[in-house]
C-alpha cells in the first residue's frame, strides 16, 4: 500500500524533484546492475554451452547493460546450441517406457 501512495505522490502535478529522480535512476541502476551480473554468471558458470558460445554471448551482452541480458535470459538460455558432451548426455537418456499391461491368466 505504501509503494501505492509513493507512486500517487510521486505522479502528483509538479512531478518528482530532483532528489526523487535521483533515486529513481540509482535503483534502475541497481536492478540493471544485478540483472547483469547474474547474467554473467548463469553465462560463465553453466555447461550447456562450448567455449566459443560462452565468448559470444558474453560480448554480446557487455555493451548493453539492460538489453543484453534481457534478451539472454529470455532467448539464449533455450537455444539448441549446446556442447556435444551435454547433447550426448540428453540424448543417451533413457526413455521412460510406460508399464507394461499384464495378460490374465486363464
Amino acid at each position: 500500500m505504501d509503494f501505492a501512495v509513493a507512486l500517487v505522490n510521486l505522479a502528483g502535478r509538479n512531478g518528482p524533484n530532483l532528489f526523487q529522480w535521483i533515486g529513481i535512476i540509482i535503483a534502475a541502476a541497481i536492478v540493471a546492475g544485478i540483472l547483469y551480473l547474474i547474467t554473467l554468471f548463469v553465462i560463465i558458470g553453466g555447461h550447456r554451452f562450448s567455449a566459443g558460445a560462452k565468448f559470444l554471448w558474453i560480448f554480446g551482452v557487455l555493451p548493453w547493460p539492460i538489453i543484453g541480458p534481457l534478451v539472454y535470459l529470455l532467448v539464449g538460455r533455450h537455444m539448441k546450441f549446446i556442447k556435444a558432451s551435454v547433447r550426448e548426455q540428453e540424448d543417451a537418456a533413457p526413455a521412460i517406457e510406460a508399464p507394461k499391461a499384464e495378460t490374465p491368466k486363464a
